[in-house]
């Protein structure tokens, strides 16, 4: 893929001379939109309940304020970096395998799906196993497989729609 002239910010072309965007731009994207559900997650489920927060010092248990808010802060902070290292990096393997196997085939969120599942369970767990990463693995990539072909059939219907449409107009 090279550069397409004219196209200005970076922009690609495809196989097929359309221009399109290069996968750093898209790794991004996916970081930037996983830090702000991250965001969004985290504070809706912040432990912020006094139970929660009591924390041991010297014997006695304290119950403030700082605490629950330390508590929170790393609490969202952890989702901020969970969900935008995984969608920054399922996009920018996602636009690899694209530019392999070709934009809509099945094979693309598989084999994302199954990497970061692998990783993710290989480094979330205390003790990865093997079962324990070919499932996270596993369930990883069927989830992505039924997400990514129910992206597709919505956007097939919606361009066959769009192109009845036009030829009833014309």
């Amino acid at each position: 893929s090279a550069y397409a002239p004219g196209h200005g910010c970076g922009l690609m072309t495809s196989r097929d001379g359309s221009p399109s965007i290069p996968c750093v731009h898209r790794a991004a994207d996916g970081a930037f939109r996983g830090a702000y559900i991250g965001v969004i997650w985290g504070v809706y489920f912040a432990p912020i309940r006094p139970e929660s927060a009591r924390v041991e010092t010297h014997g006695a248990r304290a119950l403030g304020l700082l605490p629950r808010l330390a508590q929170s802060g790393r609490f969202v902070a952890m989702h901020t970096i969970g969900f935008a290292s995984f969608l920054g990096g399922y996009n920018a393997l996602q636009c690899t395998l694209e530019r392999v196997f070709g934009q809509e085939s099945g094979m693309t969120p598989l084999v994302t799906g199954a990497t970061l599942g692998a990783v993710g369970s290989a480094v979330l767990h205390v003790r990865p196993t093997g079962p324990r990463i070919a499932v996270g693995a596993a369930g990883t990539a069927a989830v992505c497989y039924l997400f990514k072909s129910s992206m597709l059939s919505s956007s097939r219907y919606s361009r066959g729609h769009l192109a009845s449409a036009r030829r009833v107009e014309d």
